[in-house]
């Protein structure tokens, strides 16, 4: 299997059991996801071997599906994927205001591995237990089943990469004029 790269503070916020043992708020993923790496780098290994252990197993079998593996859920320390933590993602959808941009993970549309359903909150139909988003790149709405919903990140401001790969060299201020570095260059082709 591939490097596990997955940690075990991301298994400890998708994991009711352990998100209540080790009291793990309910908040923005990425302040979750802080005060999770906090009580991993407090915890004695062997006095908590069980988290680590159910940690590492998740950690692998979420990487090697992430990397197209093939994982069945027979192998010994790996078990059927939880079900998603419904109540703590409802506490979360309370929390957002419409318009805010999400990305919703979660094994949707019969996936074997997650995928990501984002778009900005237009509502959740609580009675329905289905989400609307609607998607700024395409301009067309989604409906997100509720239940299928593993975690929210809300984190972006819209689709895409966080930051460009890499910066442009050259700007083209007006037609012709060509900078670099601060430098004009008159035309580029010249």
């Amino acid at each position: 299997m591939s490097e596990n790269l997955m940690t075990p503070a991301e298994y400890m916020i998708q994991t009711r059991k352990w998100r209540e043992h080790y009291r793990i708020a309910v908040d923005e993923r990425s302040k979750e996801l802080q005060q999770a790496n906090e009580v991993v780098n407090g915890l004695d290994r062997a006095a908590n071997a069980e988290f680590f252990s159910d940690a590492a197993a998740w950690g692998a079998r979420e990487t090697a599906r992430a990397a197209g593996e093939f994982v069945p859920y027979d192998l010994p320390g790996i078990s059927p994927r939880a079900e998603p933590d419904t109540d703590r993602i409802k506490q979360e959808l309370r929390n957002i205001q419409p318009g805010k941009y999400l990305m919703l993970w979660g094994y949707f549309g019969g996936s074997i591995t997650q995928t990501i359903q984002q778009g900005a909150l237009q509502s959740v139909d609580w009675d329905n237990g289905t989400v609307l988003l609607h998607s700024t790149t395409y301009g067309h709405d989604l409906t997100v089943d509720l239940n299928k919903i593993s975690y929210i990140d809300d984190t972006r401001t819209g689709s895409g990469a966080l930051s460009a790969a890499q910066e442009g060299d050259w700007i083209e201020a007006a037609v012709g004029e060509w900078y670099k570095d601060g430098k004009k260059y008159g035309d580029k082709d010249a």
